[in-house]
């Protein structure tokens, strides 16, 4: 690692961190020292927030599943899994702590290629200060605000992140062979994806790894397929 690849990330006060973790959570901090854990990643101590975060992780899936069990009194099981798994994900949280400006407040030693899911490690890491900090039903009541204010659940409900798996599916359906050329670019971390069917490439996408690649790349070909610009289609992919 190059000494300019390499650089700290500004360490909040006590202050600006109490701020921050009243104004997004809505909870003041009784020991400070539990939250500032939960905001030092691994690449600058060993008293990181890994420990943290699994128990966050806990907190959270289970708030969340109660959550959703008294908002959709209609929704099956699956559904409810479903539903539950999407906002847990990391990309979902991901997107939660960019909402939140999480990002000013990790301390972390920062590299060019990042660290995957920062943010979302550190928000369950957070989860997890808070519950060791005020207990199961402040945290629960301070997640349900989190949610209510900075997510839509019909949207999110609405949303099918694995392209890839729903444009197999309807190959199967439809006797169409659905082939993913995934190729990375020379001297990159970066990878492109054509999709084929029927020997005409369908779709094109670049993305960061093989597998955001592809499901952009899905994402286009499932979205044209369904919009019946892919005129090779045997029937009606619905």
């Amino acid at each position: 690692m190059s000494f300019f690849s390499t650089i700290f990330s500004k360490k909040s006060s006590n202050q600006e961190l109490e701020k921050f973790i009243l104004e997004a959570f809505g909870v003041k901090p009784k020991s400070i020292r539990v939250y500032e854990t939960a905001c030092t990643h691994k690449s600058i101590s060993s008293n990181n927030n890994e420990r943290l975060e699994f128990l966050g992780d806990t907190i959270l899936s289970s708030i969340v599943a109660g959550y959703i069990f008294k908002l959709y009194p209609n929704k099956t099981e699956g559904e409810l899994s479903k539903l539950i798994s999407k906002v847990v994900s990391r990309n979902q949280l991901n997107e939660l702590g960019e909402k939140i400006n999480l990002h000013q407040h990790i301390q972390y030693i920062k590299q060019e290629n990042g660290h995957k899911n920062i943010l979302g490690n550190t928000l369950e890491a957070l989860i997890g200060a808070i519950y060791l900090d005020k207990g199961y039903h402040k945290t629960e009541k301070s997640i349900t605000k989190l949610i209510e204010k900075h997510l839509s659940l019909d949207e999110v409900d609405q949303t099918e992140k694995d392209y890839k798996s729903q444009l197999h599916i309807w190959g199967q359906q439809n006797q169409q062979e659905v082939l993913f050329d995934t190729k990375q670019i020379d001297n990159t971390h970066s990878f492109t994806c054509d999709i084929v069917i029927n020997k005409e490439i369908i779709s094109s996408e670049k993305g960061e790894s093989k597998k955001k690649a592809e499901q952009k790349a899905a994402k286009i070909a499932f979205k044209t397929i369904l919009s019946n610009q892919f005129s090779s289609s045997k029937q009606d992919p619905l």
